[in-house]
């Protein structure tokens, strides 16, 4: 059975507030990958940032790297500056 890019996403989105820390930790560092393959980025760029307010210090680095990498490829593919701060 495949899963939708945007179920998979909100799955991994889930797994962040796993009661186990060590799944919290993990799941935090692959959303700067997973990004690219969601449907809804604008949600998946919003549910990052709240992922920067997470009381876990480890899950806030992991979000805050995990933007990084969007801001990154996103600057690196617009053709103008304005085009840089569009998601999606």
């Amino acid at each position: 059975m495949t899963k939708s890019p945007q179920k998979a996403w909100d799955d991994l989105i889930k797994l962040t507030s796993d009661e186990d820390s060590d799944v919290r930790h993990w799941a935090a560092s692959a959303p700067g990958s997973a990004f690219f393959h969601t449907p809804d980025k604008q949600k998946a760029w919003n549910d990052l940032h709240k992922l920067t307010t997470d009381k876990y210090w480890h899950i806030r680095v992991n979000a805050n790297h995990s933007l990084g990498k969007v801001s990154i490829f996103k600057a690196s593919q617009a053709e103008t500056d304005k085009d840089s701060l569009v998601i999606g």
